[in-house]
């Protein structure tokens, strides 16, 4: 998977046979899989071209048949279809498709940057099918120039589904992917994965876009903002940033809310793109809008839109329609000037309104109450009487009912012991007797005890007796201290048992928003228990993010037993704007309309003269100090 191909430098080798019904001609190009040929069928001498398996390894075979496979099944105008797909005795494997007579980008970007609305135009068609495909839970994984054919009036069908993720394709993961790469996409898509994210689809869109106005070579990530090559590509630049955020949860929801926005970038492209309308954004009367304003869905709106406040959405949807009118704007920014002595009195009508986007943004709070269970040890006490029951053993510690407070409760360290763990054994000191030979006199029951008496002459003579042992009284016998002299110890096993909660946060994309103001202006739009594991929650990146947050505090001991997760809302806009010939942007925060820009907004000058007057002022009493003393 390559961005592009050089034709030149791998030379295929003609074959001069026929391959079934179909007489092959000169070779057209090379892709990563296979060198697609001319071709006629030998009955109505259609032009066609024939696609052969130019490589033998197992997983380049069942690529190539994974996109024969699609290419036959997927009915859409923009795919290339494939008419007839098989194994000959001579070349191989191989798949037949129409040959319109078109080139790929590739070959056309390296004659240059395409028209605005040409490129568009190729970008509606390329986004359209990316969205039907997304539609049939197909992720195409290789949109780039070299998989895109485009005819002479600019219509395009594209190929390349070798790479797609999909039902189809579950058998070919878990292999050496690390040579499968594309500048296309983000340097995080795995194609040896399972897991395929359909927003990745949307990055190579985005690198795609920015390719066909800049011309050349594959660009290179990061890349330059595309209005320094021209004031008039910043709004196109804008829809590229959405396409490629790094942060897939920020990216457009589907290809058809790009293509709108990138044809109010390029008004004139409208007329000249035909086909069918991309998707409504958002259930507003777009029709009241000016042409630059657009309202973004925001990808959690996709998830769970009907069980976010319903109240709130309709809110935030109307005051979106009373913002996307220039004119609505120029009265709120006059308003703001009004409300503060060193703000910009004639921002507004100086100002010009380049694109207005609406969108809700999103803070989360995760809430997980999580119990502890640490590994079971025995516990030993004496058994001096009673009877065990039998009860049957609990083998997981997991297992044990426990009595609990309510929810979301701590619970300081305490030990439980184990149902049916209890036993009684004899004690490994006495082996059960409850005595121990005294270590005193060592079983005798008496010591020898020294005693000196004086002989007649004076002499000192010692004579050594035996004497009852004290510690024993003579019976050569203790008492054991392990059991206390009852000779069973009752063993069971216990564990440590514990609660405690934890709170985590995470939020959508802050770039170029003032946190403090979203967080002042949010409001609950849902609060529910939810399940950690549940994969929808994966679907959203902050909320993938934050529940994987939660999980990682679990292990063999930890378990979370309840989550509870609480959503904050806050409507934004934000104006893309141009003053005194450079770009800038503000955004409009919450219900209240809260104003937020750079300096542009500001009356710098004014500033600068009560700032000047206040340090001359200071200047003066410090002077008239220093007369007096």
């Amino acid at each position: 998977m390559t961005a592009r191909i050089d034709t030149t430098a791998r030379r295929p080798i003609e074959p001069q046979a026929s391959l079934t019904n179909f007489q092959i001609g000169q070779a057209l190009r090379v892709d990563d899989l296979a060198v697609c040929y001319a071709a006629t069928h030998a009955g109505t001498d259609r032009p066609l071209s024939v696609a052969i398996l130019r490589r033998s390894d197992p997983l380049s075979l069942a690529r190539f048949r994974l996109a024969a496979q699609l290419g036959a099944r997927v009915s859409h105008p923009g795919v290339l279809p494939v008419i007839a797909a098989g194994r000959d005795t001579t070349y191989g494997d191989y798949m037949v498709t129409p040959d319109g007579g078109g080139q790929s980008l590739d070959e056309l970007l390296m004659q240059g940057a395409l028209e605005p609305v040409h490129a568009v135009r190729i970008f509606s068609q390329v986004a359209a099918v990316i969205d039907a495909l997304h539609d049939q839970q197909i992720i195409h994984r290789d949109i780039q120039p070299a998989t895109i054919l485009v005819n002479h009036d600019f219509s395009v069908q594209v190929t390349g589904l070798g790479f797609a993720a999909c039902a189809a394709s579950r058998d070919l993961v878990d292999f050496d992917d690390r040579d499968l790469s594309s500048p296309y996409y983000p340097v995080t898509q795995q194609l040896g994965s399972a897991v395929a994210n359909p927003s990745d689809d949307f990055y190579a869109l985005g690198v795609l876009l920015y390719h066909m106005v800049t011309g050349g070579a594959t660009p290179q990530v990061p890349l330059s903002p595309l209005a320094s090559l021209h004031v008039d590509f910043a709004a196109i630049d804008r829809v590229i940033r959405r396409l490629m955020n790094s942060n897939d949860g920020q990216r457009y929801t589907n290809a058809g809310q790009a293509v709108q926005a990138l044809r109010q970038a390029v008004p004139s492209a409208a007329a000249f793109i035909a086909g069918e309308a991309p998707r409504p954004v958002a259930e507003v009367p777009q029709g009241q809008w000016d042409s630059i304003a657009e309202w973004l869905e925001n990808p959690l709106e996709v998830l769970m839109g009907g069980e976010l406040d319903s109240d709130y959405l309709q809110r935030s949807k109307t005051r979106a329609d009373g913002l996307h009118h220039i004119d609505a704007v120029r009265r709120l920014l006059e308003r703001w000037a009004r409300q503060g002595m060193f703000r910009r009195v004639t921002f507004s009508q100086f100002m010009q309104p380049r694109q207005i986007l609406s969108s809700n943004f999103y803070l989360y709070e995760l809430r997980v109450q999580y119990e502890k269970r640490s590994e079971p040890k025995v516990d030993q006490q004496i058994h001096r009487s009673g009877h065990i029951v039998p009860q049957v053993a609990v083998s997981d510690v997991w297992d044990v009912p426990v009595s609990a407070p309510e929810r979301f409760v701590d619970v300081p360290m305490v030990t439980v012991k184990i149902p049916g763990s209890q036993q009684v054994v004899k004690c490994e000191d006495c082996g059960g007797s409850g005595k121990l030979i005294c270590g005193q006199c060592n079983g005798r029951g008496v010591v020898d005890r020294k005693q000196k008496t004086r002989n007649a002459d004076g002499s000192i003579e010692e004579t050594i007796k035996d004497d009852t042992c004290r510690t024993c009284a003579g019976y050569a016998r203790v008492k054991c201290h392990g059991c206390d002299g009852v000779g069973n110890i009752l063993e069971e096993q216990i564990f440590q048992w514990a609660r405690n909660g934890k709170r985590f946060f995470n939020e959508d994309d802050t770039t170029g928003l003032h946190l403090r103001t979203l967080n002042a202006q949010a409001q609950i739009v849902y609060h529910e228990d939810v399940d950690l594991h549940d994969p929808r929650w994966r679907q959203v990146l902050p909320l993938r993010e934050l529940i994987e947050e939660g999980l990682r505090e679990a292990n063999a001991q930890v378990r979370p037993i309840a989550a509870e997760l609480i959503i904050k809302a806050t409507p934004v806009t934000e104006v893309d704007y141009e003053y005194n010939k450079r770009q800038h942007t503000l955004t409009i925060v919450g219900f209240p309309n809260t104003v937020r820009g750079d300096w542009s907004m500001y009356d710098i000058e004014r500033i600068l003269l009560y700032a000047t007057v206040a340090v001359l002022a200071l200047a003066i009493v410090v002077m008239a100090l220093v007369v007096r003393n």
